[in-house]
């Protein structure tokens, strides 16, 4: 209301906001206005990339939480397939919600607009959008990584809300376990190792290709990432309270260097679900 009490129409300010996330989506992904004209639908921008940014030192492809079989259960999709990415918010914050192939080579991405999604407090919220264009393509669901940021949009945003991704019905369960998907994208790491704080529930983990979570570093190349390479790295928080704030440290070792690839995230962890 106080908007327009200074003069400025319903239809003025929508455009303005649609012009504004035109601009920031540009930025983020490298692409023109053409294409998010072309690709927008109703609730969201969704394609295939012309040329995607390689240009960070790496990306989150995806962050879930596993609801009972979680989202390896996911059928191949098909026209008229009604997908479902829920997400858990303690406070009511603007979420900024992508999906985008994980390690395929078609680049597609789905960004939803900020103004269609759900962000009440204290309740699972819902984007959902038919699977049509990933159908068209071919592309698997198992190979389509969501990430939901709470309150930025930019890339290297520290909250994050995991998302239950599904088509149909998930029943009741009980969430403990996470899944981070990174894409290391220009230089490789001689090791990588996290660390998750929820509560009393404290660990440390040391990435290998054979083992995702050893207690202990890795030995020589087992610990090496390649450029390009997606890291699957799974949280399990089966001692953390029902409902508690988590904290994740990210370190990595870049080979023949002495420099570090640091990352912090929070999140807040919903045992119950739905």
């Amino acid at each position: 209301m106080a908007i327009l009490a200074f003069g400025v129409s319903k239809r003025v300010f929508s455009a303005l906001a649609i012009f504004v996330v035109f601009v920031f989506a540009r930025l983020v992904e490298g692409q023109e206005d053409s294409w998010l004209r072309k690709n927008q639908f109703e609730n969201r921008w969704e394609g295939l990339l012309d040329e995607p940014n390689a240009s960070l030192a790496y990306r989150v492809m995806g962050f879930f939480a596993l609801a009972g079989p979680g989202k390896r259960s996911l059928p191949a999709t098909s026209k008229g397939t009604l997908l479902r990415a829920r997400y858990y918010l303690p406070e009511n914050e603007t979420v900024f919600i992508r999906a985008r192939q994980i390690s395929g080579d078609k680049n597609y991405l789905m960004l939803a607009m900020p103004k269609k999604t759900e962000h009440g407090a204290k309740i699972w919220n819902e984007f959902n959008w038919l699977g049509d264009v990933i159908a068209h393509h071919q592309i698997q669901l198992g190979d389509v990584g969501i990430v939901a940021r709470v309150g930025s949009e930019q890339e290297y945003a520290s909250e994050l809300a995991p998302v239950v991704f599904f088509s149909g019905i998930i029943t009741p369960a009980e969430i403990t376990t996470y899944e981070l998907i990174l894409k290391i994208q220009r230089r490789a790491l001689a090791s990588l190792s996290y660390g998750v704080s929820a509560g009393e529930d404290r660990h440390q983990c040391y990435y290998s290709a054979k083992d995702p979570c050893l207690k202990n570093s890795a030995p020589g190349s087992s610990a090496a990432i390649e450029a390009e390479s997606v890291v699957h790295l799974q949280l399990i928080l089966d001692l953390a309270p029902a409902e508690s704030p988590v904290e994740l440290h990210l370190e990595g070792r870049y080979r023949n260097s002495t420099e570090k690839l640091v990352a912090n995230y929070r999140f807040y962890h919903h045992r119950q679900y739905p």
